[in-house]
């Protein structure tokens, strides 16, 4: 009954807002500002799901983007202090069922799903706002919180992948699961050896006689550094293994202040993420608070260009999914290409011991990320580094002088800074 007493004040308040506006002339405009201001109508009109879900009325929206997967939306929560509660409490009326949710530190992320949708609210009081996004179940595939695999007794490698020539940059990473998967973490550029490279690795770590299994192809964001190695691999590779799983969210084209490079490889990765190439492949979107087990390796998804929803980005590299792996007792923090826009938001999301890792990879290869200041990596603490480029790049002084890497360079032992150089290096973990 509280919850539709508060709904029924907040209505009749915009009303006699329009009333009062009306009786001096001054009809709302049809901008977006005013749009978002007042919530009189479905205020998530336009999108691809908009008029599935409820009409949010616990604060204005800050924001809405959408791709061809999903919609996205920053809320404020003026109106109610319990506004997420509110909002679940409306959803769950209109045939919703709450079917996660996951804490960490103050964030709380919610799970909701009905016959066709599945519904992601992010409760994050540090950024002052609420970030809810919308997709068919039928596109997201996969939308289980945690998907567990059995285990065996061998131990776990992780292999990071060098790039041709010591003035490229890329970034590509191999884990050997302990029941002889893998996993690969973007890959490199699509015009040179990274992709067979990452197949010859898996190769060497599989029993002659038995297939390549990849359980899960994680893409950070739409750059070819990263995410050509999957194209290539695709063209030359896809019948010579199987892939269950592939995890991509680039965000929204609408968030990007420049499209031309930043977009790029987008439908690449599309056109190559499909059934037809990878039968019984699932495409994944994952989303901060997600976590995946594999036979006791655990990826937990931390930050996504969704936390930035309302905001706009000058490159795809803001948009980088930052994720946790956690494994025999070590956390390794894999940043892909962060930088000054989203490591604040992710900074004030996770003040406590959410960020402190034993392992770092180093953000965008350690290329212009000074901007970031130093305090990134003092508030992750690591004792490892892996540092993905190639050795012309890495020995700049320009680079070596930023003041993030300096940090590292002056804080992290030599011998356990790993550079990926021209070459695949195989570690066993735990790194010790």
């Amino acid at each position: 009954m509280k919850r539709y007493c508060r709904a029924l004040i907040y209505i009749l308040v915009l009303l006699m807002m329009s009333l009062l506006a009306g009786c001096s002339g001054a009809a709302f405009d049809n901008d977006e500002d005013e749009e978002s201001e007042y919530l009189t109508d479905n205020c998530m009109m336009g999108r691809n799901f908009s008029q599935e879900i409820p009409v949010y009325i616990y604060g204005r929206v800050i924001d809405s983007c959408s791709n061809e997967t999903e919609d996205g939306y920053a809320v404020d929560k003026s109106a109610a202090e319990d506004a997420a509660q509110l909002y679940i409490d409306d959803c769950l009326a209109a045939g919703f069922m709450l079917t996660g949710t996951v804490t960490i530190e103050d964030n709380t992320f919610y799970t909701l799903t009905d016959e066709e949708y599945v519904m992601y609210i992010m409760d994050t009081p540090a950024l002052d706002r609420m970030i809810i996004t919308v997709e068919r179940k039928d596109t997201q595939c996969g939308s289980d919180l945690t998907g567990t695999h059995t285990s065996s007794d061998s131990s776990v490698t992780l292999s990071q992948i060098g790039q041709d020539g010591g003035e490229l940059y890329g970034m590509g990473y191999v884990v050997r699961l302990r029941d002889g998967r893998f996993l690969v973490f973007d890959g490199g550029y699509k015009d040179n050896s990274a992709s067979e490279r990452i197949y010859e690795e898996m190769a060497s770590q599989t029993p002659e006689g038995e297939d390549i299994v990849i359980a899960a192809w994680i893409l950070s964001h739409s750059h070819n550094d990263h995410c050509g190695a999957y194209v290539s691999f695709t063209e030359k590779h896809h019948t010579d293994v199987t892939l269950e799983k592939v995890f991509y969210n680039f965000g929204y084209e609408e968030q990007y202040t420049s499209t031309s490079q930043n977009y790029a490889y987008y439908d690449y990765v599309k056109s190559m993420t499909n059934t037809k190439l990878y039968p019984g492949m699932q495409r994944v979107n994952p989303h901060p608070g997600q976590s995946w087990d594999f036979g006791g390796l655990t990826i937990t998804f931390i930050s996504s260009g969704e936390v930035m929803t309302g905001d706009p980005m000058a490159s795809a590299n803001s948009m980088s999914l930052v994720w946790i792996m956690e494994t025999d007792g070590q956390k390794f923090i894999f940043t892909a290409d962060s930088n000054s826009e989203n490591t604040p938001y992710v900074m004030k999301l996770y003040p406590g011991d959410t960020l402190v890792c034993d392992v770092l990879q180093v953000a965008h290869h350690g290329y212009n990320s000074g901007a970031m200041g130093p305090e990134y990596y003092e508030k992750i603490d690591p004792d490892f580094v892996l540092w993905p480029s190639g050795t012309g790049n890495y020995e700049k002084k320009a680079v070596q002088n930023l003041a993030t890497n300096r940090w590292i360079l002056d804080n992290v032992d030599e011998s356990r800074i790993y550079v990926a150089r021209d070459e695949v290096q195989r570690f066993d973990l735990p790194m010790r």
